[in-house]
């Protein structure tokens, strides 16, 4: 079933061969595909998300990375959304994302972006002594044209200035 729902992907989704090139990938290396709708939790993730695990097992010798970019799709013109983990050290020793990035939506706000589709990638690696052991990538679609993005956007700037209304009386 997987090989017939990346055929059909390619078909109606042409942007997606952008999005995985883009990456070093190809649909031949995605293993699970799913389509789903936008919505409020999704555009509340931060941008790219990136974990690495400290060395594990008996000797120390195994690890894992896991990576989730994203894409927005407007018109099919594609737009990686910015990452939240400025600094790559910081991922390859074993650290975390920082906190600092903006949401997706809020990245799509500065962008003036209303997309029709945003893309998830998943990337996860596990590796030994430096060798790949397993490599799974996963592709999700979120349709965004029954979302209103505008009206996302007007209550989060309510939701802003509430807070800074609060802010102001407490000082």
């Amino acid at each position: 079933m997987l090989q017939y729902k990346k055929a059909i992907i390619q078909k109606e989704f042409p942007f997606v061969s952008e999005v995985l090139e883009s990456l070093q990938l190809s649909i031949d290396s995605i293993d699970k595909v799913s389509i789903k709708k936008s919505d409020e939790n999704l555009l509340a993730r931060s941008g790219d998300e990136k974990t690495s695990s400290f060395p594990y097992g008996r000797d120390g010798s195994y690890h894992s990375n896991n990576s989730v970019i994203y894409f927005a799709i407007l018109n099919s013109e594609v737009t990686r959304i910015p990452s939240n983990f400025d600094d790559e050290s910081d991922f390859q020793s074993g650290g975390r994302t920082n906190g600092k990035a903006d949401s997706i939506g809020e990245e799509l706000y500065k962008l003036s972006i209303d997309p029709d589709y945003i893309i998830e990638v998943r990337i996860n690696t596990e590796e030994h002594r430096g060798e790949s052991l397993e490599n799974s990538h996963e592709l999700i679609i979120y349709k965004s044209m029954s979302f209103d993005m505008t009206e996302y956007h007007v209550y989060q700037l309510k939701r802003a200035a509430q807070a800074l209304e609060a802010e102001l009386r407490a000082s």
